[in-house]
């Protein structure tokens, strides 16, 4: 898990070393008046941007996921949502592993966590195998508008 604010001059250029990530920079730069809402395909299945909204819960109604190909780049527009991570491992999935959309949900338990609070203009990256529980009620908002990059760690070999 990385955090950090499109206003942190160093974490910018060090992320535009990769040219993926400098694509997700310039591409929040280039919309910044106006996020186009849903789905839009940068290259293909393998790097596209979600731009999505909901209502956020309370954490016991939330549930962590994982992906095993891809990386999120999520970037809050407005609004806010605390997002928990750790890096432990969980035994057994709540469902099947759906290898289209990338996405496992993971049986909650009690366990050691990290809280990231997703204010407007932070962004946050969990990699591969990084479990996440998003939607996690804020107290300074009950909903959130976001995006959310979705790169297959291919690309970031490139």
């Amino acid at each position: 898990m990385f955090a950090s604010t499109l206003e942190d001059e160093m974490t910018i250029d060090w992320l535009c070393h990769s040219s993926v990530f400098q694509r997700c920079i310039e591409w929040l730069h280039a919309n910044s008046t106006q996020y186009p809402a849903g789905i839009t395909k940068l290259e293909g299945d393998q790097f596209f941007v979600n731009v999505h909204g909901y209502e956020t819960k309370h954490r016991t109604n939330c549930r962590w996921e994982s992906h095993r190909r891809t990386v999120d780049l999520q970037y809050c527009i407005s609004g806010s949502e605390r997002i928990d991570w750790t890096n432990e491992r969980f035994d057994k999935g709540t469902s099947d592993y759906d290898e289209q959309s990338d996405f496992e949900l993971w049986n909650a338990r009690e366990t050691d966590f990290s809280s990231f609070e997703l204010t407007p203009r932070r962004f946050v990256i969990f990699f591969s195998g990084e479990p996440h529980r998003p939607m996690v009620l804020h107290p300074a908002s009950k909903s959130i508008h976001k995006l959310v990059f979705k790169i297959d760690m291919e690309l970031l070999a490139q």
